[in-house]
C-alpha cells in the first residue's frame, strides 16, 4: 500500500511538471489562445431538441401519460440512441434514432429524426391506435408511449451533443480504410523478414475453395494457418500485428510480402469486399431503416474462400506461375467419418485434352444396338473464361465449351469415369451434333467407326425455297436424307415417322419458316407473307436465319427485293442576291420520291417501300442521310412544299450555320459553289482583312476592337446586319464610331 501512494504522488509530480513545460511552450508560440468556436464552447449543436421535440404535436393527456411511464417503468436507463444515414449509405445527411426496447406493460417504440424535425415513428402496442410505423408530417398527434420517447430524446439532445453535418459519402471517406492506408508509414519495420502466403486448395461436393498459410520465405519456422482471412487482411490494411502460435506475432505489412504473394492477398482483398458490399447492399434493401452506424456486415467464411468465376480465373493465373505443387485437401461434404484424402497439386497450365472412347455395342444375340462412349474429364470446376479440370492430382484449365457439352454427363457419373450408351434411334443426332465437337476439343478413339457408320443414317440436308409476286412472298422447304424427300409441311404428329428422321432438325427448320411465313397455302403448299412489315423483317433477319440452317434457292423475282440501309443525297448550295439557293438531288431517285422518304421518316415509320418494291429503313440508327437531311431542313426552316418545288432559299447570313452543318453531315456528298466558299472564308478570317483602321483612329483601338471593327465592316460589304455583345465598358461606342468613320472615309455613306 506504501508503494502505491508513492508511486501515485511521483506520477502526480511528473505529471504536473510536464503540463506546465507544455504550457509554457505554447504560451512562447503564440497557440495558447484558442477561440470558444475552435474548442466547440460555443454552444454549436447539429441536431435542435427545441425543434424535434417542441414541434411534437402531443396532447396533455399524452403527455401526462408519457411522464408516469418514463418513472413507472424507469425508461431513463432503458432507451439507445444512434445516428447514421437513413436508408442510403452512400449519399445524404446524417440523421438520429432514439429506441425503447420492449419492457412488460410497455411497448418497442422507436422515432427517427433529422435536424430540425421528426419524421417517422413506430410503436409496438397492439391496442395503441397508433400501432405500426408511420411518417410523422406536422399535423400528426403522438400517442403516449410515442411522447415518452420524446421526452427521452428531449432530455438526452439537451445534455449530449451528438450528430455533425459530415454527410455519408465524407464520413464514409474519413473513416476509410485508405486514410490508415494513406497516412501510414510505408517502410517494412527493421528486423521484419519477407513473408509469403501459400495456398491450400480444398475440395468438397464439387465446391472449390482455398485456405491458406503464412510464413517467412526462408528460415526454419514452419508456415502457420491463417485461421481468419478477414482479420489477416484487416491488420495488413492497418500494419498491426497478428499472433501466429505462441511465439510469433508478426506486424503484417503488404511491403514484407514476396510478389506472387502480393497478388494473392490482393485478390484475398478484394474477394472480401466484395462479399461486403453485395451483404450491405442486401441489407439495405431488406429493410426500411437499416443503416445506423458501422456496417452490420458478418463475414460468413472464416479460414477459406471460395473459388468460382472470375476469383477461379485469377487464382489459376497466379499459381499457375508457381512451379512448385500446391497442397490440397478433399473432403466428403455428406460423410464426416469418411477420411480426408491429402496430396500435393500440380497446377498444369496446359489446356486438358481428356481421352475418350466411342464403341458399338450388341445385344447378348449380337444385334448391333448403338454405341457407347467412355473416358473421364475429371471434376470440373466452372470460372468466368474457362473451366478447370481436376483429375489425378492435377488442375488443368479445360475448354469450357466441353465442359458445358458436357456437364449433364459429369455430374451424374460423379467421381466415376462417363460411360453413356446412345441407342439406334438417337444415334443421327448425337454423331451429327456431338461427335464432332469431341473429335475437336478431346483425344477420341473410335475403333468401331467402320460399323457403326453401316448403321448412321444420312444427316439432314434442309433446303428452303423463296419466291416473290406483288406485295407478296413464300417459301417452302424439304428435308432431304440423301434421295429421300420430306416437306417441312408435312405433319409430324400423331404419326410414325421414319426411323432415319431428325425431328429436331426438322422442327428447328420449320419453325424458322414459320416465323417470318405465318399463312399456309395448302394447296399450293407454300407459306407466305403478305404484309409489308412481315417482308421487310423477314429480308432484314429471317433470310440469314435460314441460311444458319440450311440453302437457300430463290427466284429471280425474290432476288430482287433487298433492304437499303442508306441513300445516296448531293445537296448543292449556291450564292445569288444575297441569298443561299439549296438543290438537294439523289442519283437514284426523283424529287417526288425523296419527298415521301421524309414524310414518312417524320412520321417515324420504320421503313419505306421503295417504286422499286425495295424496303429503305428509316430508323435513325440505319438511316443517317434520311435523319440529317431532315434535320438540315428543319434547321434552315424549309417546308417540304418547298423541298418538292427545288425552290429552298435561305438568307446569307445563315451560312456560316449552313457550312458547319454539312460539314458534320458524313453521308451526304456536299456541293459549295465559289461565291458561298468565298463568304464563309472571308468570315472565318476576318483579323487578315483588307479593311484598315481610320487613320486618326489607328493607336486609339485595341487588338480585340480592332477585330470587331473588321468584322463589322465584313458585314456591311455583305450586306448583312450584326451586333456587338461585349460587355459594358469594353469599346462598343469606339468600335461604331471607327466603323462610320471608315464608311464616310470610303465615298461619306
Amino acid at each position: 500500500m506504501m508503494k502505491t501512494v508513492q508511486a501515485g504522488a511521483e506520477l502526480d509530480r511528473m505529471q504536473k511538471e510536464n503540463e506546465e513545460e507544455y504550457f509554457q511552450e505554447l504560451e512562447e508560440s503564440g497557440d495558447l489562445k484558442y477561440s470558444e468556436s475552435q474548442l466547440g464552447l460555443d454552444g454549436y449543436r447539429y441536431f435542435h431538441p427545441e425543434t424535434i421535440c417542441g414541434e411534437a404535436k402531443i396532447s396533455p393527456s399524452a403527455k401526462r401519460k408519457a411522464e408516469r411511464f418514463v418513472e413507472k417503468y424507469d425508461l431513463r436507463k432503458h432507451f439507445r440512441v444512434n445516428t447514421g444515414f437513413l436508408n442510403n449509405p452512400i449519399f445524404g445527411e446524417m440523421q438520429g434514432q432514439i429506441e425503447v426496447p420492449h419492457r412488460e406493460g410497455f411497448p418497442e417504440v422507436r422515432l427517427i429524426f433529422n435536424r430540425d424535425h421528426l419524421h417517422y415513428a413506430h410503436c409496438g402496442d397492439f391496442s395503441c391506435k397508433c400501432y405500426g410505423d408511420r411518417d410523422i408530417k406536422k399535423h400528426t398527434t403522438l400517442c403516449a408511449h410515442e411522447a415518452a420517447a420524446v421526452l427521452l430524446l428531449e432530455e438526452f439532445l439537451t445534455t449530449y451533443d451528438i450528430g455533425d453535418a459530415t454527410d455519408s459519402t465524407g464520413m464514409r471517406f474519413l473513416r476509410g480504410e485508405h486514410m490508415e492506408e494513406t497516412f501510414s508509414e510505408n517502410d517494412v519495420p527493421d528486423g521484419q523478414e519477407p513473408c509469403r502466403i501459400i495456398p491450400q486448395l480444398s475440395i468438397s461436393d464439387g465446391r472449390l475453395t482455398v485456405s491458406f498459410r503464412y510464413g517467412p520465405v526462408s528460415g526454419s519456422k514452419r508456415p502457420y494457418k491463417i485461421k481468419s482471412v478477414p482479420e489477416f487482411v484487416d491488420k495488413t490494411k492497418k500494419r498491426e500485428p497478428m499472433p501466429f502460435g505462441k511465439k510469433w506475432t508478426p506486424v503484417l505489412t503488404e511491403e514484407r510480402l514476396e510478389d506472387n504473394s502480393r497478388r494473392l492477398y490482393d485478390m484475398m482483398r478484394r474477394i472480401l469486399d466484395e462479399e461486403r458490399l453485395h451483404a450491405e447492399n442486401f441489407i439495405n434493401r431488406s429493410s426500411l431503416y437499416s443503416y445506423w452506424g458501422t456496417s452490420h456486415f458478418e463475414m460468413t467464411f472464416r479460414d477459406e474462400l471460395p473459388l468460382y468465376g472470375r476469383w477461379l480465373d485469377e487464382f489459376f493465373s497466379i499459381v499457375a506461375e508457381n512451379a512448385g505443387p500446391l497442397d490440397y485437401l478433399e473432403t466428403d461434404h455428406y460423410d464426416y467419418y469418411k477420411e480426408k484424402k491429402k496430396g500435393k497439386l500440380t497446377i498444369s497450365p496446359e489446356a486438358h485434352r481428356p481421352s475418350f472412347l466411342i464403341t458399338a455395342y450388341h445385344s447378348e444375340e449380337g444385334e448391333f444396338l448403338g454405341v457407347r462412349l467412355t473416358g473421364g474429364m475429371g471434376q470440373c470446376f466452372y470460372g468466368e473464361r474457362r473451366a478447370y479440370s481436376f483429375g489425378n492430382n492435377e488442375l488443368a484449365p479445360l475448354n469450357i465449351r466441353l465442359a458445358k457439352l458436357m456437364e449433364p454427363v459429369e455430374q451424374a457419373a460423379g467421381l466415376e469415369d462417363i460411360v453413356m450408351e446412345i441407342g439406334r434411334r438417337e444415334l443421327p443426332e448425337f454423331y451429327h451434333k456431338v461427335v464432332p465437337q469431341l473429335r475437336e476439343m478431346t483425344e477420341l478413339s473410335e475403333p468401331d467407326d467402320e460399323e457403326i457408320q453401316r448403321y448412321l443414317p444420312p444427316e439432314a440436308k434442309i433446303f428452303y425455297y423463296l419466291d416473290a409476286e406483288e406485295n407478296q412472298v413464300f417459301g417452302r422447304g424439304a428435308a432431304l436424307y440423301n434421295t429421300r424427300r420430306h416437306s417441312l409441311s408435312e405433319p409430324l404428329n400423331n404419326r410414325p415417322l421414319e426411323p432415319y428422321r431428325d425431328l429436331d432438325a426438322e422442327i428447328r427448320a420449320r419453325d424458322a419458316l414459320e416465323a417470318y411465313f405465318p399463312y399456309y397455302d395448302e394447296e399450293r403448299d407454300l407459306f407466305y407473307n403478305d404484309r409489308e412489315d412481315g417482308i421487310c423483317q423477314f429480308l432484314q433477319d429471317g433470310l440469314d436465319r435460314l441460311f444458319t440452317i440450311g440453302e437457300v434457292r430463290s427466284t429471280e423475282r425474290f432476288q430482287s427485293l433487298g433492304v437499303k440501309r442508306t441513300i445516296p443525297l448531293n445537296i448543292g448550295v449556291s450564292m445569288e442576291n444575297n441569298l443561299l439557293d439549296l438543290k438537294v438531288t439523289s442519283d437514284e431517285y426523283s424529287e417526288e420520291e425523296l419527298l415521301d422518304i421524309l414524310q414518312a421518316y417524320r412520321e417515324k415509320k420504320k421503313f419505306f417501300r421503295l417504286k422499286n418494291g425495295n424496303f429503305l429503313l428509316l430508323a435513325e440508327q440505319e438511316n443517317n442521310a434520311v435523319a440529317e437531311l431532315s434535320v438540315m431542313l428543319d434547321t434552315m426552316q424549309v417546308s417540304l412544299k418547298d423541298f418538292v418545288r427545288g425552290k429552298m432559299q435561305i438568307p446569307a447570313y445563315r451560312a456560316l450555320y449552313l457550312d458547319r452543318m454539312m460539314q458534320s453531315m458524313e453521308n451526304v456528298y456536299a456541293d459549295r459553289d465559289r461565291h458561298f466558299r468565298s463568304l464563309v472564308r472571308n468570315f472565318r478570317t476576318v483579323e487578315e482583312s483588307d479593311y484598315e483602321v481610320p487613320e486618326a483612329l489607328r493607336g486609339v483601338l485595341r487588338p480585340y476592337q480592332t477585330v470587331g471593327y473588321q468584322w463589322l465592316r465584313m458585314l456591311d460589304h455583305c450586306g448583312f446586319g450584326g451586333i456587338l455583345a461585349d460587355d459594358m465598358g469594353l469599346g462598343k461606342t469606339l468600335q461604331i464610331i471607327t466603323l462610320i468613320a471608315s464608311l464616310q472615309g470610303d465615298g461619306g455613306r
